[in-house]
């Protein structure tokens, strides 16, 4: 690397979210666009501690000189928890056509980032009344699912995959028959 043994290497370490916080502020206050508090939450949450996306987040989100929650959580892809907890639990339950369906309309067509789906499903597991035994299969699983997303496998079908294996992971914790 001929042109590397001339410079000089600079590390950055992360910025801390109130040192991107004030970042932010200053930016919405010299372009004068009006910020909802919770859309610059979850815009520096988005940002992991990285202020050159934070300010490209920021740009992405004002609409008419505004910046509300809505539009930030449509632009970052922020994905619905509550949203994935209840798919997760109708797949878990025995409603899988309900589930996939719901999958379908109310995530997928919407364009979310499907390792974004991926983790929520992991944060509802967590929220979840599972066995251990369950609960350690489905982790199993949504690992798994996210995976082969990252490997590029399709998503849709991934996903779908998931939730039928959340449906059987189920089964792993329960007594057999006697």
């Amino acid at each position: 690397d001929p042109i590397q043994s001339r410079c000089a290497i600079f590390r950055m370490s992360a910025l801390t979210d109130s040192q991107i916080k004030q970042v932010l502020e200053n930016v919405v206050d010299v372009e004068n666009v009006d910020a909802d508090e919770d859309a610059l939450l979850h815009i520096i949450a988005e940002a992991r501690g990285d202020a050159r996306k934070a300010i490209n987040t920021l740009q992405a989100c004002v609409v008419d000189n505004q910046i509300t929650e809505l539009e930030t959580r449509e632009i970052i892809g922020e994905v619905d928890d509550e949203l994935i907890q209840g798919i997760v639990e109708d797949s878990i339950s025995g409603n899988l056509d309900d589930a996939i369906k719901r999958l379908d309309v109310e995530v997928l067509k919407r364009g979310i980032n499907p390792n974004r789906v991926v983790e929520s499903a992991e944060r509802a597991i967590q929220n979840s009344n599972l066995p251990p035994d369950a609960e350690m299969k489905a982790y199993d699983v949504i690992g798994d699912a996210d995976w082969r997303i990252r490997r590029g496998a399709n998503p849709h079908i991934q996903l779908h995959r998931m939730l039928a294996a959340l449906l059987i992971a189920r089964h792993a914790g329960m007594e057999p028959y006697e």
